[in-house]
Order: C-alpha cells, then structure tokens, then sequence
C-alpha cells in the first residue's frame, strides 16, 4: 500500500489476523501509525525513532529511506 507522503506499507496476516507491519518512507518524516490492540514488538529498523509503541497510535519519525518491521502479538 503507498501511503500519503511517500510511505509504503505492508502486512502480514495469519488466520484472518494482522501479525506484522513493515513501513517504508522515501522522503522521510513523521508517519502515525495505528495498530491493532496486543503486544507490538519492533523487530527491525533503519533511520528512524520511534516514539510510542504499545498505544492505540505509535508516531515514527524516519530519514529518507528509513523502515521499520513491527510485529503484533494477540
């Protein structure tokens, strides 16, 4: 899915169930996330600080070319 300011994303599901969350930004910037209720475990990254993780909204600040890999546990 590409997303408004230049965020890709992606998902992974397991018995009709998100279980992870890959997200991409080309340009950079701060991208708000909202996940699903569970335990949210970021598993990988590159350029980026996360700012909250475990709420109903995690904000992602990126550099160019930043990812992050984020998986949910329910």
């Amino acid at each position: 899915l590409r997303a408004e300011g230049a965020v890709l994303v992606s998902g992974k599901i397991e018995n009709e169930k998100l279980i992870s969350v890959k997200v991409f930004s080309e340009k950079g910037g701060i991208v708000n996330v909202k996940l699903p209720k569970g335990k949210i475990q970021l598993t990988d990254n590159r350029n980026v600080q996360v700012k909250t993780l475990n709420t109903d909204k995690t904000i992602i600040n990126f550099k160019p070319g930043g990812w992050v890999s984020l998986q949910i546990y329910r």
